[in-house]
């Protein structure tokens, strides 16, 4: 671990934890969870790959995991602790501000380099956290936003095959299965190393797949 990440370990325990603590997220590693029968909130904080002892750069991620989904589509229980990459949807925590302010959408991180303003970085973490993040866990706290979302935003971590089939299970659960057993042919045509999942997806969904 560089200095400058050692610097950061602290001030999240100074600093950072305890105002997503109180906002009701529990801590482990450099993830935080937040969850409810239905959902799970999630802040993920994600290390650059070249840091050095003068110099600790990472970004942030935050995601929104539905364990009645993930259960629909794996076929097992939610992980204890739930990382960014487990959630059915998920946004840069530096993307979402851009986005709010209607700036380019680019990869930007923060960086721990000059002890002056080390504090300043953690400021305005807790700054994004209140202002993008928190919004963006309360507007999707439901089936039928996070399916708008993957049906029309164009991103492409929204296109990948794992999201389109997280879609699939949406309709199906918002009683659209006509167009969930589109999506999931869609995919099984698209990405054919997907078939075997999207073969147990349709079994789950107890959808009747026909035989050419």
């Amino acid at each position: 671990m560089s200095d400058k990440f050692k610097v950061l370990e602290t001030l999240i325990r100074g600093n950072l934890n305890p105002c997503l603590k109180q906002a009701g997220f529990h801590k482990k590693g450099k993830v935080w969870n937040r969850s409810n029968d239905e959902f799970t909130d999630v802040f993920e904080i994600q290390a650059g790959r070249w840091n050095s002892n003068e110099r600790s750069e990472f970004t942030i991620v935050v995601g929104i995991f539905l364990p009645s989904i993930h259960e629909l589509l794996w076929g097992r229980e939610k992980p204890v602790s739930v990382r960014e990459s487990d959630c059915q949807l998920r946004r840069r925590l530096s993307h979402l501000r851009q986005e709010k302010q209607g700036l380019p959408i680019i990869d930007s991180w923060w960086v721990i380099d000059q002890d002056e303003n080390d504090k300043s970085t953690i400021d305005d973490i807790i700054y994004c956290f209140k202002q993008f993040a928190l919004p963006f866990f309360s507007a999707h706290h439901s089936l039928s936003s996070i399916s708008q979302v993957l049906e029309t935003s164009g991103k492409w971590e929204d296109r990948t095959p794992f999201s389109q089939i997280v879609l699939a299970i949406l309709r199906a659960k918002l009683n659209d299965r006509i167009n969930a057993e589109l999506i999931l042919k869609n995919v099984r045509i698209q990405f054919p190393s997907w078939e075997e999942t999207v073969t147990s997806v349709l079994n789950r969904l107890d959808i009747k797949q026909k035989t050419s």
